[in-house]
């Protein structure tokens, strides 16, 4: 924790590639640096944002959990308190 945040490392290869709902990778889901459309499922998203999503998610796994953020900001992630 720092400064009431906490933090954790993650790999970014492939967050802005994989698509973050179905977890499918293609570096062609990301033609331009401004769209982001899934390949596979053919759902189209800001990339930024998907790639942050991708981030958040690898995060909460890294920690064991697989949630979402919004659990830890409602408390109801209490466990977490003790990183």
């Amino acid at each position: 924790m720092l400064n009431e945040k906490l933090f954790v490392k993650v790999n970014p290869q492939y967050t802005s590639q994989t698509y973050n709902r179905c977890g499918y990778i293609d570096k062609n889901n990301r033609k331009t640096q401004s769209k982001f459309k899934c390949l596979k499922c053919h759902y189209e998203d800001n990339p930024d944002i998907n790639a942050s999503k991708n981030i958040e998610k690898r995060g909460l796994e890294s920690l064991g959990l697989r949630t979402n953020l919004q659990d830890y900001k409602s408390g109801s992630l209490s466990n977490l308190d003790s990183f």
